[in-house]
């Protein structure tokens, strides 16, 4: 994949408002080819999401 590629898709997100979140370059592994884009990590998520994938709860 080329950097190319994926900074429109990030300016986008950035543009809109929507969370951008960059896994990985490519490679059987998270490490293999690295998760930086333009010198940073792009970790955003939306509101309310968990690393188990789940939504959070809200108390009310």
């Amino acid at each position: 994949m080329a950097a190319e590629s994926v900074r429109p898709v990030r300016d986008r997100c950035a543009a809109a408002g929507i969370p951008f979140l960059f896994k990985q370059w490519g490679g059987r592994t998270r490490n293999a080819g690295g998760r930086l884009l333009d010198g940073r990590t792009w970790d955003e998520m939306p509101g309310g999401w968990t690393p188990a994938g789940r939504r959070a709860r809200v108390s009310s």
